[in-house]
């Protein structure tokens, strides 16, 4: 069951999406958001897609469309307020200009070797012929 504070809630988002709509049109909406289960603003992100969803008696395509999208909205800056932020406060200021880039003399090159073989006469000969054979060698190889 809706409670009054959540039909508040339901009431300024309708409002809010669909100004110009009158107060009865409204009460039509929250009457059928209730019997449809809304039982909380989070809730109302599922009211788009689900099975026996249907608004086309009340509202326009594009006013459903607007409506749709705010309860959406409404769904996910619920979720994000629910969700504890997991990032501490910085606990000192740091600026850009006290951070200074790397010098370019202190990175070292890297120099590849133009070509390179596998020692393969040097490998075990179960890793050898596991290769040779399409196989995963056994970690013991």
């Amino acid at each position: 069951m809706m409670s009054t504070a959540v039909g508040e809630e339901v009431q300024k988002i309708i409002s809010k999406a669909l100004p110009g709509l009158l107060e009865e049109k409204k009460e039509q909406l929250l009457q059928r958001l209730f019997s449809w289960g809304v039982e909380s603003t989070d809730d109302l992100k599922y009211v788009e897609g689900t099975p026996g969803v249907d608004l086309s008696d009340l509202l326009p395509p594009i006013q459903i469309c607007k409506l749709l999208d705010s309860f959406k909205r409404a769904g996910e800056q619920n979720q994000s307020a629910d969700v504890p932020s997991t990032i501490p406060p910085p606990s000192s200021t740091v600026t850009l200009d006290t951070i200074s880039p790397p010098s370019l003399s202190s990175t070292t090159a890297v120099i590849w070797p133009e070509s390179f073989q596998v020692p393969w006469n040097q490998m075990p000969s179960e890793l050898c012929s596991a290769i040779a054979n399409g196989k995963r060698p056994l970690p013991a190889d």
